[in-house]
């Protein structure tokens, strides 16, 4: 969907002559169609002589995935191989379903099951090689491509793969010799000639010769959605006709392929047909609306594309209402809009007959100034917008967004609480009120507003940031660093940060002692001091998986400047979990090593001690349970007294 959004606003930018729109529009569905190449998967034959269950599973699958449901096709595929674990067929299927969810570590565990149960598969070390790719592994890829041409080197897809191997390693003229290949051994392998005329169209900006692979294509099938799509790009403004006609055959067998109903709605526009693309322009706003949400506040792209969706959806509020002549106009307006021709569809809107009381006059005047850069007269006309409808939320956001601008910190403050109001659901305006709240120096509800805005989008870095700064201010410092640590600013005192730790134990809040700890080591690994002190808290717990999961990362990131007790009490760690799984040896060697680094452990004595009592090496306990007991353990005196041997 991201890549439709991108369509729309290049075209919608006003920043290109119309001439130029399908230079504009080529990038974004060329884009579509190289992400949608990893989706792409070889089928395969199935026998159809297992048990009943579990045949019935396996068609379960095959059908999800023909439907496009990944989820449920790989819930089907576990189920099948719970019952039957030398079907490399449900493995196969299996990794497709993972591909399909970008799960490719998992996709290429399975794959490498499939291949075990059958080395001839040649499909997948296909899949093999486009996970690769995915993953931008490229030389596994080719790897995995070339195994699949070992195997059968009459096949296509394998050349396939390596020319976009060859494309994305930026090897132009390797990536033509192997999509070229693909097509000697397979004519039809329309992908293949697709992927040549984008080479020919964006790096030699050949167009007569991308069109002709197109009419190839479309030869051998005129329903093909890629070719009808690039091709109808290139002929745009050369034969508006042909562009016409490419883009209605597309919309008819593919009626969800927004960017084809944007741009039939854009030619349309020009070629003055503004009913039909009005129509094509609503299918496009309800098939691809963006949650507000995702609203910046910068003029960003996205942003552009919510304005158009809001603008668009307040037309169809009021148009119906109005007289047939008005309605039209501002049919024409909009559609206008939406090809960036600013400048006309204000004429437009001021040729209908209350263009200056009109509230839909005034708000789509607004979006269409903002949007060519007048944001003086854009604010002026949302002022007035919202005089004449006091309901239009879109407009009281971006009047405070201009306040903002303006430093207007107060009012900025009640058109955001007013968007509150009409759009509960709007949680974006916490985020953005939360900036107003700060500069506003009202630090306490800035902090309320970020935190309302995180409950929705914890992975927002922007606002844990802004979040950590206005902590800062307030001079809560636990909090600040917290924040400061997952949105990986670098302001820290890791002297401070674990005094702080500190004050929460002696409090007894053991949960946000572990939470700022975690925080701390997730944006600075090398934090050894804190994983020690959060592996601690976890001892202390009883929380053996948690220490076991959280160990290993603990002594691969050390610090090079580790304290000694650190890191002899990470060993020691080692040691009774190493003890726990009943590998002496290996916890015996931790022991070791944590003492060798700290003499004064007493508790790696301890506890070797204990393991040693096990093993009934009762005098070399006694000598551990000793020198811990020397250096003031009094686990170790009792211990002593349990095996009956003086301290």
């Amino acid at each position: 969907m991201r890549v439709v959004f991108s369509a729309i606003l290049t075209l919608c930018s006003g920043s290109l002559a119309v001439a130029q729109l399908h230079y504009a529009a080529a990038g974004p569905v060329v884009n579509n169609f190289l992400n949608s190449r990893s989706d792409k998967y070889e089928p395969i034959s199935v026998t159809w002589n297992m048990q009943g269950k579990i045949q019935a599973d396996l068609n379960d699958g095959i059908n999800y995935l023909l439907e496009e449901q990944p989820l449920q096709a790989e819930a089907s595929f576990t189920i099948v191989l719970e019952q039957d674990a030398t079907l490399w067929q449900a493995f196969y299927y299996r990794a497709v379903a993972r591909k399909l969810m970008r799960r490719y570590h998992e996709a290429l565990a399975d794959l490498r099951s499939a291949s075990k149960l059958n080395n001839k598969l040649y499909e997948a070390r296909i899949e093999e090689a486009r996970c690769y790719l995915a993953l931008s592994s490229f030389q596994q890829s080719e790897s995995a491509a070339n195994a699949a041409i070992q195997i059968d080197k009459l096949r296509p897809a394998a050349y396939y793969v390596l020319g976009c191997v060859k494309e994305a390693e930026k090897n132009l003229p390797a990536a033509i010799r192997n999509y070229q290949r693909c097509l000697e051994v397979d004519k039809a392998y329309h992908d293949a000639r697709i992927s040549l005329a984008i080479l020919e169209l964006l790096a030699n900006k050949r167009e007569s010769v991308a069109l002709g692979e197109f009419a190839t294509v479309l030869a051998s099938d005129s329903l093909n959605r890629d070719a009808l799509m690039m091709r109808s790009i290139l002929v745009f403004d050369k034969n508006k006709e042909q562009s016409l006609r490419d883009l209605n055959r597309l919309i008819r067998v593919s009626p969800t392929y927004v960017i084809g109903s944007y741009l039939r709605g854009v030619l349309l526009t020009i070629m003055g047909e503004y009913d039909r693309a009005f129509i094509d322009f609503q299918k496009v706003i309800k098939s691809t609306t963006t949650d507000d949400n995702n609203f910046e506040g910068q003029q960003s792209w996205i942003d552009k594309k919510i304005d158009i969706q809001n603008v668009g959806a307040y037309t169809l509020t009021r148009v119906y209402g109005l007289s047939d002549d008005d309605a039209a106009k501002f049919k024409q307006a909009y559609c206008l809009i939406m090809t960036g021709a600013f400048d006309e569809s204000i004429r437009r809107i001021d040729q209908t007959s209350n263009p200056n009381q009109e509230p839909l006059a005034i708000y789509l005047k607004a979006v269409a100034s903002e949007h060519r850069g007048n944001h003086v007269r854009a604010f002026d006309l949302y002022n007035e917008a919202i005089y004449r409808d006091k309901t239009i939320a879109d407009a009281y956001k971006k009047r405070g967004i201009y306040r903002q601008e303006l430093k207007e910190w107060d009012r900025s403050i009640e058109d955001f609480t007013t968007v509150l109001k009409l759009m509960p659901d709007s949680y974006v305006m916490y985020k953005i009120r939360g900036i107003s709240y700060y500069y506003n120096k009202e630090l306490e509800k800035a902090v309320a507003d970020f935190s309302a805005y995180l409950k929705r989008d914890s992975t927002d870095i922007q606002t844990i940031s802004y979040r950590g700064v206005a902590y800062r201010d307030l001079n809560q410092r636990l909090p600040m660093y917290m924040d400061f640590a997952n949105a990986r600013v670098n302001d820290f005192n890791q002297k401070d940060m674990m005094h702080l730790v500190d004050s929460v134990l002696l409090k007894g809040d053991t949960a946000l002692a572990v939470s700022a700890l975690t925080s701390f080591v997730k944006h600075r690994p090398w934090f050894t001091e804190a994983y020690a002190k959060k592996l601690k808290i976890h001892a202390r717990q009883n929380n053996w998986p948690a220490i076991e999961q959280g160990l290993p990362e603990a002594l691969d990131h050390k610090d090079a400047e580790v304290r000694k007790e650190d890191l002899s009490y990470l060993l020691t760690l080692k040691g009774i979990l190493a003890d726990r799984s009943n590998t002496p040896d290996e916890a015996l060697n931790a022991f070791k090593e944590a003492i060798k680094v700290d003499k004064a452990n007493a508790n790696a004595y301890v506890e070797r001690g204990k393991m040693l009592v096990r093993t009934n090496k009762t005098s070399q306990a006694a000598d551990d349970f000793r020198k811990a007991a020397s250096l003031g353990s009094t686990e170790a005196r009792k211990l002593l007294d349990a095996l009956g041997v003086k301290d």
